[in-house]
């Protein structure tokens, strides 16, 4: 017989506080709050997650997307052009309508 004394559970410290643990019972996750999941609700989560990120990696979610290099070629290409719009507009305006202070 073995004098080895086998531990109750086994923990893993995980990012921002959450700790993973296993005992007799399975696989387990606690947050940093105290508040706890066991092995089929994190089945179940880990689940729910998986299908979320299948979701938006295919297209499916109408979340914000980053701009592309093309998106912004033509917002930087769309900027210069109100940027030359705006400096014609002033130097017309001053051209006709000079300033009539007279220092």
């Amino acid at each position: 017989m073995s004098n080895i004394p086998t531990p109750r559970r086994v923990e893993w410290a995980g990012p921002e506080g959450w700790t993973v643990w296993a005992d007799e019972d399975g696989v387990h996750l606690r947050s940093s709050g105290g508040s706890s999941l066991e092995m089929p609700d994190v089945e179940r989560l880990f689940s729910l997650w998986s299908h979320a990120r299948a979701m938006t990696e295919a297209g499916h979610i109408d979340a914000p997307k980053p701009p592309t290099r093309e998106d912004i070629r033509a917002m930087t290409s769309a900027n210069a052009a109100k940027y030359a719009q705006r400096r014609a507009v002033s130097a017309i305006q001053r051209e006709f309508a000079p300033d009539t202070t007279p220092f």
